[in-house]
């Protein structure tokens, strides 16, 4: 079965109204009738070592388990920033799931191939559509387009991928050029 906006509204519901009341812990998050693959959130709070401003999130598909794990990690000192949590939580949960249907179809590679540097990273048949999959959510909840939202997702994400606004600018052009040249 096919998880559908409204799966993801709900899961993001679940997972902000955990984020809100807890300062750290492990949640499972679930979609009404939706039982297929695990979706697990996990809230910290960031470790003296390696801090981060506001909040970072992340989060992987694995196919082997059919399991979503989603991090959050979040500066204690600062007060959550529900709006910001709530968009990026919508963005991760639609790109993770995006990577779970291109599994269903067989469309998804199989893990293992070496690290690539973010500029091929973000250019892969796979990461495309996930990405526009998510960018495509969270412009539904805001009114904003897609393009804005992926220009919104990397300013705010430049501690995750390293790269500076002339290169990230650059990716999103070339992302949204192959959008239009996937077979889905």
């Amino acid at each position: 079965m096919r998880y559908t906006s409204s799966h993801i509204e709900e899961l993001a519901k679940e997972g902000l109204s955990f984020i809100s009341s807890h300062k750290k812990g492990v949640v499972y998050l679930e979609a009404e009738g939706m039982n297929d693959l695990d979706i697990i959130l996990t809230i910290v709070p960031h470790s003296t070592r390696k801090k981060v401003e506001d909040f970072l999130i992340d989060g992987n598909f694995y196919q082997e388990d059919l399991v979503i794990e989603i991090y959050l990690v979040y500066n204690p000192d600062k007060e959550k920033d529900l709006y910001w949590m709530n968009w990026a939580l919508n963005e991760i949960l639609a790109h993770e799931i995006c990577h779970y249907h291109q599994w269903l179809e067989g469309r998804l590679p199989r893990k293992g191939r070496k690290e690539l540097p973010p500029s091929k990273y973000f250019l892969q048949s796979h990461e495309v559509e996930a990405q526009i999959a998510g960018w495509e959510r969270v412009a539904q909840m805001t009114g904003d387009t897609p393009e804005r939202s992926a220009e919104i997702w990397f300013g705010r994400n430049s501690q995750f991928h390293g790269m500076e606004e002339k290169k990230w600018k650059k990716i999103i052009q070339k992302i949204f050029f192959l959008r239009g040249k996937l077979v889905l």
